[in-house]
């Protein structure tokens, strides 16, 4: 969940910048790599804890559904951020 969470601070920080500073705001797909590289090691060490016992499956399955979002998170915004400017 730190993976994941450090990746949503990076699209909190960028949407942040967008509106706030847009000429200083780093490119879509800079944000895209930034945030894969936090969400796919985070999605494959919380798809390696789903072996251990039943306890942990669902902190386990709360890891894989915020990291496979954010993996997600760009082709969906894509349409939306970089349509719009």
């Amino acid at each position: 969940m730190a993976l994941a969470s450090a990746g949503w601070m990076a699209w909190w920080i960028y949407l942040l910048a967008t509106h706030f500073a847009p000429h200083r705001a780093p490119g879509f797909w800079v944000l895209t790599a930034i945030t894969t590289l936090f969400a796919a090691p985070g999605l494959l060490l919380a798809l390696w804890c789903m072996r251990a016992r039943a306890a942990w499956m669902f902190f386990a399955s709360l890891a894989i559904v915020a990291n496979a979002s954010l993996l997600a998170l760009p082709w969906i915004a894509r349409h939306y951020i970089v349509g719009a400017s």
